[in-house]
């Protein structure tokens, strides 16, 4: 008997910011990470926000996104990892001419509730 999980892209929702695609292969509370593919069109950005729950590793597959972290700059290309400590602000864009596209792995698992966007707020 086996405990894998197999979990079809076509099964997963998309959710968007603006021009940043992303997928959620967000499977069970009970799992140690969950897993979401990142698109980032040429142009776009994700605005600033931060983590109260989990660590973010982007992994980039293809492209260049530009990363601003507290206060420093991370140019990160195909094959770079970079790993964004919980309650850390970041944003990033892809300046670039083609589509970047990133794997996230968040650890605790994603919740959208425990995430916190400049501007936004929670009293916590």
């Amino acid at each position: 008997m086996s405990n894998a999980v197999c979990v079809r892209r076509a099964n997963v929702e998309a959710f968007a910011f603006g021009d940043v695609q992303i997928w959620d292969y967000k499977v069970s509370k009970s799992l140690s990470s969950s897993i979401a593919l990142v698109q980032v069109k040429p142009g776009a950005a994700h605005s600033q926000a931060r983590s109260m729950r989990s660590e973010k590793y982007y992994y980039v597959l293809s492209g260049m996104v530009e990363f601003e972290v507290g206060e420093i700059s991370y140019w990160v290309t195909q094959g770079d990892l970079l790993i964004i400590p919980r309650g850390e602000w970041f944003n990033y864009r892809n300046s670039g001419r083609e589509m970047a596209t990133m794997i996230l792995v968040h650890t605790p698992p994603f919740r959208l509730e425990d995430e916190e966007f400049a501007g936004e707020r929670k009293g916590k």
